[in-house]
């Protein structure tokens, strides 16, 4: 009875639509019966879905599943705008799942995502693949990593049920690997913004012509605009819903802004670090790859570890380094969200997980990219907390981005001010400085060289001994050392009596807290008997590779 009582609602805010009289108390209706649900057994899925559900600890419906779900299971076209990270994956996975389900047998090639990257394209065929647990009858398959036409067909001719891919890559599988569309009846478009803004636009159009004219489409953004409402021209009297403005009433995101000038914001960033006042997992984001390297750089010469998301390593790197910061492995990333090509990997395609806080080192550039920073944190029931550093320079833009959010999420975004007092650290400021230039432009170009050098050898040569040894591949570390000859060692301790008095506190705990720790590369080795040992268990240093006689 409650979820008839729910799609009730839901029927009578579509036809207030299809009528041209489009009903805010309706929507806020629909919200509320959302709101209310508890369970995926008042979504009358599947039971093979309840138990896959159960089995990735799901614990709940989140406000976006609970109100797409009843509507997409009616074969309803939908526009659902809401924040990064509350589900929007979830909720589609599930719709196409359950479609599937009730088809008898399911039929191949069904249903077909598009999402803007290759790393977000995996991740959502791994959370499909985690959710057909009691479901193996259902296959889906990436083609996003498919390097030709010839692989693409090795793939097709399993008859998968889900294909998931970009856009650009959907279409060279329709004109080069004779992939017909002609059975499709859910085509699903995730962060439909960026895929405009990544220029996918002209893919998606062509792509229409393959399209069947009968078909149910559903369109997921973090944001809505015009260009984006472009990319689904032929819907069929969709179902808008703005999830964004309900689920800031949760409030699961505190936003703060620290404003300081340019000189101070690497002063500032090592103080936040170094004295603990940052805890959990981070990441930090800045304007382009040479500012990831230059941050690294500085953090590195006070032991400071972190890892750099360089989007011009190898796929397999990145992943790698991905999984680890998401296992806890490290706590910090530095990364940006520029973009090298439309079917590159960025930031704000990749499902961080348990993220704490987000750092804006640098101003984004647009409030949409404010918009996908930190929805990297908050994610889906979890808490978080974003800290701005606000220069004089970047006023107007702050300006901005108070008068989109408001807009867009329909109330007032509270940002906090983070008063710090920079006159408390003035003692660390030369320390900074010499830290900071010896991060010379030539420094950062020569550890960009050396790093992707090392990642293609690792990738290439260590190959075969990681799909043999694969547990010595979690022993790889993305964190580490890049320029050991400018690591100054009286710089990684932090002297006492530089210490402001209120913070000391934190100070003790970092010491304690270092002598319980135990290395992680020791741990997972499972050795501790000396240099020797060690250089022994390291992959990097035992392997050796024998010329063959083609070499």
């Amino acid at each position: 009875m409650f979820i008839q009582t729910q799609i009730g609602i839901l029927n009578r805010w579509n036809l207030a639509m299809l009528k041209g009289k489009e009903n805010g108390q309706e929507l806020n209706d629909t919200l509320s019966v959302a709101k209310k649900i508890k369970s995926f057994k008042d979504l009358h899925l599947d039971d093979r879905l309840i138990k896959s559900v159960a089995k990735v600890k799901w614990p709940k419906p989140t406000l976006v599943q609970a109100a797409t779900l009843p509507l997409s299971l009616e074969g309803k076209d939908i526009i659902c705008k809401s924040k990064t990270g509350s589900g929007k994956t979830g909720a589609y996975a599930l719709s196409a799942l359950q479609l599937l389900l009730k088809q008898s047998p399911p039929v191949p090639l069904s249903v077909v995502i598009l999402v803007p990257t290759k790393t977000l394209a995996s991740q959502t065929t791994k959370v499909i693949r985690s959710l057909t647990k009691w479901a193996s009858l259902i296959s889906v398959v990436n083609l996003s990593h498919c390097s030709n036409s010839d692989s693409m067909k090795t793939v097709l001719l399993q008859d998968p049920h889900i294909l998931v891919g970009t856009p650009a890559s959907i279409l060279s599988a329709v004109k080069n690997a004779s992939l017909s569309l002609a059975a499709l009846s859910l085509l699903i478009l995730d962060e439909a913004d960026l895929q405009f803004s990544y220029g996918f636009s002209g893919d998606i159009a062509e792509l229409r012509q393959s399209f069947p004219s009968v078909k149910q489409t559903i369109l997921m953004s973090a944001t809505m605009s015009a260009d984006v409402k472009s990319l689904c021209l032929h819907l069929n009297d969709p179902v808008t819903l703005d999830i964004s403005s309900a689920a800031a009433e949760e409030k699961t995101l505190e936003q703060y802004v620290v404003k300081c000038d340019t000189d101070d914001k690497f002063l500032l960033l090592y103080t936040l670090l170094k004295l603990n006042l940052v805890r959990g997992k981070s990441i930090i984001f800045v304007t382009d790859t040479n500012r990831c390297y230059q941050v690294k750089l500085f953090l590195e010469q006070f032991s400071i570890s972190s890892c750099v998301l360089n989007f011009e390593l190898p796929s397999n790197c990145v992943a790698h380094a991905i999984d680890q910061f998401n296992r806890g492995i490290y706590d910090t990333i530095v990364t940006s969200d520029d973009v090298q090509n439309k079917d590159q990997n960025v930031a704000r395609g990749i499902d961080f997980q348990c993220v704490d806080n987000v750092i804006n080192f640098d101003f984004p550039a647009s409030p949409e990219q404010y918009v996908h920073r930190v929805g990297r944190t908050a994610r889906a029931f979890n808490t978080g907390t974003s800290l701005t550093f606000l220069t004089p320079q970047n006023a107007e833009k702050f300006e901005d981005l108070k008068k989109f959010l408001k807009k867009s999420s329909d109330q007032t975004e509270e940002f906090k001010p983070y008063n710090f007092n920079m006159s408390s650290i003035e003692g660390f400021r030369y320390r900074c400085k010499d830290a900071y230039s010896a991060v010379t432009k030539f420094a950062i170009q020569e550890t960009r060289r050396k790093e992707i050098k090392l990642e293609m050898m690792n990738s290439e040569k260590l190959k075969t001994f990681f799909t043999e040894n694969p547990k010595d591949l979690e022993v790889l570390r993305h964190d580490k050392v890049l320029k050991p000859r400018e690591i100054k060692e009286h710089l990684s301790a932090v002297p006492d009596y530089l210490v402001p008095s209120a913070l000391k506190a934190n100070l003790k705990q970092i010491k304690s807290k270092k002598k319980k720790n135990v290395d992680f590369s020791k741990k997972r080795i499972g050795n501790y008997k000396g240099q020797a040992s060690k250089r022994k268990a390291d992959p990097l240093k035992s392997f050796k590779y024998k010329k063959g006689k083609n070499d």
